[in-house]
């Protein structure tokens, strides 16, 4: 969910103009950076308060809203996949290969995620998303 955060206005303005600049959200510029960071190093490349597991017999994806286990390892590069394809929208997107109980819909800038058994949904800025999607696919391949 998002927080405030505060910054000297001259730091906001500077975001303004970038923001102009770049064509995109503030959020996006901000979320920019932190791609960059996490190429260079120096921050962890997992979302916080989002677990990704495999194991002989089953994978996890667990946020604090949504908990989905899968006996297909396939999963982990399926969801990855739908996340992707629902964060570029394009009339070239083939057919998600949406993986059993899950969900994932746009909602203007965002993604929600949805365990379709329960009912459970968590929503994540579009950024975020992506860096789910890279999570779920280093997993798949661990």
């Amino acid at each position: 969910m998002p927080e405030l955060v505060k910054l000297p206005s001259q730091r906001v303005e500077q975001l303004r103009q970038l923001s102009s600049k770049l064509q995109m959200p503030i959020s996006d510029c901000i979320g920019q950076f932190i791609a960059e960071q996490i190429e260079k190093g120096n921050l962890d490349p997992d979302v916080p308060g989002v677990q990704v597991s495999k194991s002989a017999k089953e994978v996890r994806f667990k946020t604090p809203d949504v908990d989905l286990r899968s006996s297909r390892i396939q999963f982990l590069e399926d969801a990855a996949a739908s996340i992707r394809a629902i964060t570029r929208p394009s009339k070239n997107n083939p057919l998600m290969p949406l993986p059993e109980n899950f969900g994932v819909t746009r909602r203007g800038t965002s993604v929600k995620i949805r365990d379709t058994e329960t009912g459970s949904e968590t929503t994540l800025a579009l950024s975020v998303a992506l860096d789910v999607a890279a999570q779920l696919e280093r997993a798949s391949k661990s």
